[in-house]
């Protein structure tokens, strides 16, 4: 802030002070670059049949969590032990 931002115009007084408050953010604000390396990585070896099986175990998981039953529960982790067969099988395969 100098002396030379205070003007008898309230309008460019301000335009003023907005411009040197940008000007030293810009000069001592770092800015960070988006990394495209922290995105998901695409998987080769995923199929349709992967999803299908994904979706019916999350399915079976949110139901398992709504009811609380034992027979829910039971489906869930033959769910979710059908999902990990199916994906590690289609990765051995790939």
């Amino acid at each position: 802030m100098t002396a030379e931002c205070v003007n008898d115009d309230v309008i460019a007084s301000r335009d003023l002070l907005v411009g040197a408050i940008m000007a030293a953010a810009e000069a001592n604000i770092p800015v960070a670059k988006p990394k495209s390396d922290l995105r998901h990585k695409y998987v080769p070896y995923w199929t349709d049949e992967c999803t299908g099986a994904v979706k019916r175990r999350n399915r079976a998981k949110n139901k398992m969590q709504r009811t609380r039953d034992m027979a829910d529960r039971q489906d869930y982790y033959r769910a979710r032990g059908q999902t990990r067969h199916i994906i590690k099988t289609t990765q051995k395969q790939y």
